[in-house]
């Protein structure tokens, strides 16, 4: 079986860490991934063991130059239709799987190539018209959707009972085995700790994602701020690429750090492909999102057994236990945030090694890339039946 797997986005992310790590288990299945990745700057998310294309203006509509995008994306249109034909038919492509709401012109290709769609609905901060306007196309041109949770699906589709019917409940996959204590290289964590110069008595708080005003870092930083005057010895993380589409939003964070006088505590990081490293003697993590759809790092928290202060955005809800569910707290309310911190550093340490050992029983059984994957494979399976019996009954 052979999959064309198309994302807008060529900055390395939650969608291409999850596609990615389910492509590879999937390959041990006689499942093969073609990559078509959207070029909307010079950086490519080109992953070697995998053969992939990358095609310009593909996407619509883009906040930062609305008018400019639109325009390209209506001149290419035809162009990009047929390229993505061409490569369907090079490849011998037998399933589509899109990304992303507006991620439509693999979808428009697909069906004049008489191949069956699974479009995977991520999106979980669009403003609601592109929301309203991309639905009927969903609607029409995909075989199968895949929401991330519940909460995301209901927010996406509301009460359009067509799309529920052929929508699964699908959630990113951890890899429980490369996110865990025991499997971590212990020179590599000391290592990056003096790269740091984070002493080993230290507090560390942490946060994950490239830096962009959906994740909300600026909450993080004021909460770390009411932190730091009671624990004076911790050391604030913020882990992501500085988007080269977000300079202003870094800057203004960079003004805020010094304006709270937490140059000493604060450390972004960039990027970095030692998440599990870092999360290994990381106290906390915080999930500071205004925005989210199902954030991956939650799960990689889970399994790496660290404790976590989240915001109830997206369908995080659904990824913890009911009792840490019940923790979460208001987007954009960083007083709120640091009350959370505050409780998880105050918990004697037995209990808290009892509920992180619970989070990562819940990854092991609930979210484990083998489960995950499965998944995949038995929605694939199940998209080329009906397929073909559909094509029967039109012939």
């Amino acid at each position: 079986m052979r999959v064309l797997n198309c994302i807008l986005e060529n900055r390395f992310g939650g969608p291409h860490r999850r596609n990615l790590v389910i492509a590879e288990h999937l390959s041990k299945q006689d499942i093969e991934t073609i990559f078509l990745i959207g070029a909307k700057s010079d950086e490519q998310f080109m992953p070697e063991m995998f053969t992939c294309y990358s095609l310009r203006h593909l996407q619509c509509f883009t906040q930062a130059r609305p008018l400019f995008s639109v325009f390209t994306f209506l001149v290419f249109l035809l162009a990009n239709i047929l390229a993505v034909c061409h490569i369907i038919k090079r490849q011998r492509i037998d399933i589509v799987h899109i990304n992303g709401l507006m991620n439509i012109v693999p979808a428009l290709a697909a069906a004049l190539m008489r191949k069956p769609v699974l479009w995977h609905c991520n999106d979980g901060g669009l403003p609601k018209i592109i929301v309203k306007a991309y639905l009927p196309c969903i609607t029409f041109l995909s075989d199968k959707c895949i929401v991330q949770g519940s909460k995301i699906g209901n927010q996406l589709f509301g009460n359009r009972q067509r799309l529920w019917d052929k929508t699964v409940i699908t959630y990113p996959p951890v890899n429980t085995r490369q996110f865990c204590r025991d499997t971590v290289d212990p020179d590599k964590i000391l290592q990056i700790q003096k790269q740091l110069n984070l002493n080993p008595d230290c507090i560390v708080i942490g946060t994950v994602g490239n830096i962009n005003p959906c994740k909300g870092f600026e909450h993080f930083i004021s909460a770390a701020a009411m932190v730091r005057k009671q624990y004076e010895n911790t050391r604030f993380l913020i882990v992501g690429k500085i988007l080269d589409t977000q300079q202003a939003y870094y800057d203004s964070l960079r003004k805020l750090v010094a304006a709270l006088k937490l140059e000493d505590a604060v450390i972004f990081t960039g990027f970095t492909k030692a998440i599990p490293e870092l999360f290994s003697f990381m106290d906390l993590y915080v999930l500071s999102s205004v925005r989210e759809s199902c954030p991956n790092v939650v799960l990689e928290a889970l399994s790496m057994e660290v404790p976590i202060a989240a915001t109830d955005v997206g369908s995080v809800a659904e990824l913890l236990d009911p009792d840490e569910a019940s923790s979460l707290v208001k987007p954009g309310d960083p007083v709120a945030l640091a009350h959370r911190m505050f409780e998880i550093l105050e918990t004697p340490k037995k209990d808290m090694v009892s509920h992180t050992s619970r989070g990562r029983k819940r990854a092991e059984n609930l979210f484990d890339i083998d489960i995950i994957s499965d998944k995949h494979r038995h929605i694939y399976k199940e998209l080329l039946q009906l397929h073909s019996t559909k094509q029967t009954y039109e012939q």
